[in-house]
């Protein structure tokens, strides 16, 4: 039972000091993605992604999606 503890908390600080290069952005890590205030990139009206019929009302930005809507500004 101890190893198996040990085992749990290596991997549990493995997972906390992995840094994670997720695509998906917040709304303010977004707008600094573009250099943009909030209200700007509010204003332009890029496609966010939610998952508010599964009863999470978290909104992301793709970094893809966010760099193809640009080059066609």
């Amino acid at each position: 039972m101890e190893e198996l503890e040990k085992a749990i908390n290596n991997l549990a600080n493995v997972i906390l000091s992995a840094k994670i290069d997720s695509p998906w952005l917040n709304q303010k890590e977004a707008a600094a993605y573009l250099r943009m205030s909030i209200s700007t990139f509010l204003k332009g009206d890029f496609k966010s992604h939610n998952l508010f019929e599964k009863g999470v009302s978290v909104e992301r930005w793709n970094r893809n999606e966010l760099d193809q809507e640009m080059l066609k500004r």
